[in-house]
């Protein structure tokens, strides 16, 4: 999941579960992760990969 997510930038499966399963993931930015994740965690993941 960190390769991945590290790779692609903003995985969809990976961000989204790995932020939601390990708190610290989203404590450093609260605010950046789910402002991104909110728009490109459906279509930009595929594009960016």
């Amino acid at each position: 999941m960190l390769p991945e997510l590290a790779q692609c930038g903003l995985g969809i499966g990976a961000l989204t579960g790995t932020y939601r399963l390990n708190p610290p993931y989203r404590v450093p930015y609260p605010q950046a992760m789910p402002s991104q994740e909110t728009t490109p965690t459906r279509g930009i993941p595929s594009g960016l990969c």
